[in-house]
């Protein structure tokens, strides 16, 4: 199997997929790296790791966002509930999954100060 890459300028793996799907410019390679691909450059026909380095608090507000916005996207699915259309059975899942956002945003903005 083949696949192609997506590459930023300097090299870095932004995303790969199969040959097929692949627009006729791109790299083609046997394998891909293992691991996060956007840790890795494709350079001179080979694979360098060279990881990207996150700064903590930036990457924990971006997950907050994250979490956030998964919160808004689902408040139409708690009124529902509110309005009768929909019991908490219905929904029990999206409950569950609403309670552990909140409970990872409020751990990360403890983290944050």
């Amino acid at each position: 199997m083949k696949y192609a890459l997506n590459l930023a300028d300097d090299g870095r793996i932004l995303s790969a997929t199969f040959e097929e799907y692949a627009p006729s410019d791109a790299v083609i390679v046997d394998e891909l790296p293992v691991g996060n691909i956007n840790d890795f450059l494709y350079v001179d026909g080979r694979f360098i790791e060279d990881p990207i380095t996150v700064n903590p608090k930036e990457s924990a507000e971006r997950r907050i966002q994250e979490l956030k916005k998964n919160l808004a996207d689902t408040d139409y699915n708690i009124l529902k509930i509110v309005e009768g259309a929909a019991t908490l059975d219905d929904m029990s899942d999206i409950i569950i999954k609403r309670s552990n956002w909140r409970k990872e945003i409020n751990e990360l903005e403890k983290e944050l100060g």
